[in-house]
């Protein structure tokens, strides 16, 4: 019989499963190594028990799961069952695992784990306490938590066919119902771009799974990206039709004619009934292999803690249905703004601008968050226009100012969508408002929105450009933003990847914040590859960086969520001329330019070459200090590797450059 050996990485902690069975199969030991078992028959034994935790496994089901159907079992199945048997104790020996053993009953086996022990039954345990959560955001990070668990291929290392054919149906089943769930409140909560990475891959997975795509569809519409929504329908339709010979059902249908028509879309619903997740302990008889071959070791009855815990859940799902604005449910008006997930640092400017809102002024208070690509300035405006919600300041509005390419959307459409804000704010008293105006290209673009606002109205604009003439103009207050620091960006990707994970690998964990520049998009990006990959070093993400700085800071699917898109799409808008002198300045090798150094690059004289370089500046493609102009290491990186000759472009400004000998 072959060795019971695997691969081996040393990646485990003492709060992580010794069994891990969601995914290949693999254990533990308490010396930081978890072993992937190889295919073989004491691995599909080992799996057989683990899918049905602290029951009993009958003879003749453990037979079927490692050697088929009856006429193809051999004469010695029973001895070798046994020699199995004895493999697995030897394994559990070898690794030190003492907390679990494998216990000879009367006409079979039985494993004895809890939730420390088998990822499978913490998942339940997480999936139980989800649906008896008292918030919707408790909810979400137990479901993300449970979701976490799964680390592959479902039994991808155990060539059984009867636990391919009977059990991982099954449990691919409580995954998908937990991404649902999952994906449900993150589009309540407007957490869209957290929704999306999942949703993508799921649905590629499983074409046929019409609730999946209705999700993905539904949160590409709320991010803005119309066309990729409906693309996502053709694609399913054609899978139906092609596959299944049959159409879309009616709330796809309905879902593809609200986009056409441009309708809001309503929220998800907020409920999962508790008796609907398995429970934390036996697998259900239909998760089972030769279900009516096993006993359960005990009967559990539900405590008098757990049928009060049930109540408790009923009578908040009565009172969100009977009482709105009792409970967690969600507003469902488009004043509510949800925050941003996992929101970090900004401290001092988020309270700089949360004062700003509330000042008493004759006309609206006017905010301007700008800053590159990546920086955060949307999520910042998020983040204070929902912290601002107190008796000062209450409903809020979001209105993206360009489409999904970056261009600007018509005014008339911009000035009905506000309209109709400003209409219910005014004519129902309520308190004062935030709007947040995302993405303005320039001071024409806001002009006509601002004239609309009056004092009842705080306003939040977020551009890449400083919008110096509407500074002027309208006073507003603007906040040009930095890379966080080196503390803030820290903490974001412990955000995401959790304390313990990054305090592993302080050394890498440094040298991964400075890889990222300390732009939060770069940051987030890198902290979900690294989420979805358990297995991986920080130190391995760091050395994977370097062979493409900025293109690997991208979510793969989701062409939004990419530092190198942001900065490409940057371009697209720039005149060609200044794209050109953003991408010789980045790509010299000069750390810092003077005027004259900057026209001795251009080739232009020293009045050109300032008013370049200032145009570099309000596009925050440059930060100015006294006499130097310098680029931030992560636009410089991509600006080393361009995308399109510079050249061409600089010879045009050349060629419309007025002679000038003043000298610098």
């Amino acid at each position: 019989m072959k060795a019971l050996t695997g691969t081996i990485s040393p990646v485990q902690t003492a709060s992580e499963p010794t069994f891990r069975i969601l995914g290949p199969l693999s254990v533990a030991d308490g010396f930081g190594a978890v072993v992937v078992l190889p295919p073989s028959k004491p691995t599909i034994l080992l799996a057989a028990l683990l899918l049905n935790p602290n029951s009993v496994v009958g003879l003749g089901a453990l037979q079927q799961a490692i050697w088929g159907d009856e006429q193809d079992q051999p004469a010695t199945a029973r001895a070798a069952l046994q020699t199995c048997v004895l493999r697995l104790r030897q394994l559990f020996g070898k690794h030190h695992i003492t907390d679990t053993t494998i216990e000879t009953v009367h006409g079979g086996y039985r494993i004895v784990v809890d939730a420390r022990a088998l990822d499978l039954v913490h998942f339940r345990g997480l999936m139980r306490r989800a649906a008896l959560a008292g918030g919707i955001e408790d909810e979400r990070d137990l479901l993300n938590e449970a979701l976490a668990l799964w680390r592959g291929p479902l039994l991808a290392n155990v060539p059984s066919e009867a636990l391919h054919r009977d059990a991982v149906p099954q449990l691919t089943e409580e995954r998908l119902r937990a991404i649902e769930r999952a994906s449900d409140i993150k589009l309540a909560l407007g957490e869209t771009q957290a929704a999306l990475p999942d949703l993508l891959s799921i649905a590629r997975e499983y074409p046929g799974h019409e609730r999946l795509t209705a999700q993905l569809v539904e949160a590409l519409y709320r991010s803005g990206r119309q066309a990729d929504a409906l693309a996502e329908i053709r694609l399913v339709k054609t899978y139906l039709r092609d596959e299944l010979g049959i159409d879309p059902g009616q709330s796809m249908q309905r879902l593809e004619t609200d986009i056409l028509r441009g309708t809001e879309l309503a929220p998800a619903p907020m409920r999962i009934r508790a008796e609907e997740i398995p429970p934390s302990g036996p697998a259900p008889a239909s998760t089972r292999i030769g279900a009516a071959d096993t006993r359960p070791a005990d009967e559990v009855l539900p405590s008098a803690e757990d049928e009060s815990a049930d109540e408790d859940l009923l009578a908040a799902e009565a009172r969100d249905v009977d009482e709105p604005g009792t409970g967690a449910a969600l507003s469902t008006t488009p004043s509510t703004l949800p925050d941003v997930a996992g929101f970090t640092g900004r401290v001092a400017v988020s309270a700089a601008l949360r004062a700003g809102l509330t000042e008493q002024s004759a006309g609206p208070n006017i905010l301007l968050v700008t800053g590159p690509p990546g920086i955060g300035k949307t999520a910042l405006a998020r983040h204070v226009a929902h912290g601002a919600r107190n008796a000062r300041i209450g409903s809020q509005l979001l209105i993206a100012m360009t489409r999904p390419d970056g261009l600007r959307r018509p005014a008339d459409e911009l000035l009905a969508e506000l309209g109709d804000f400003l209409d219910v704010v005014r004519l129902d008293g309520l308190p004062p408002a935030v709007v947040v105006l995302d993405d303005v290209l320039d001071t024409e673009h806001v002009r006509a929105l601002l004239a609309r606002c009056g004092s009842e109205v705080g306003v939040i604009m977020t551009s890449r450009t400083s919008l110096t003439g509407l500074v002027a103009g309208q006073g507003a207050l603007v906040h040009r933003l930095l890379p966080l620091d080196a503390a803030d960006a820290s903490d974001l990707l412990g955000s995401v990847l959790g304390a313990a994970r990054i305090g592993r690998e302080p050394a890498a964990l440094a040298a991964l914040v400075r890889a990222s520049g300390h732009f939060p998009l770069a940051l987030r990006v890198v902290g979900a590859r690294l989420l979805t990959r358990p297995l991986a070093r920080l130190a391995d993400e760091v050395t994977w960086l370097d062979g493409d700085r900025v293109g690997r800071f991208s979510a793969l699917g989701d062409p939004y969520m990419s530092m190198a898109n942001r900065l490409a799409r940057r371009m697209t808008l720039l005149d060609p001329d200044l794209a050109a002198a953003f991408l010789l300045v980045g790509s010299s090798a000069r750390q810092a330019h003077s005027i004259a150094s900057a026209g001795e690059l251009f080739g232009l004289g020293a009045r050109s070459t300032e008013r370049m370089l200032d145009r570099l500046v309000d596009a925050n493609l440059l930060e100015e200090q006294p006499g130097r102009y310098q680029m931030h290491d992560l636009l410089r990186a991509y600006a080393s590797a361009p995308p399109f000759e510079p050249q061409a472009a600089v010879r045009s400004a050349r060629d419309r450059d007025v002679p000038d000998d003043v000298s610098v």
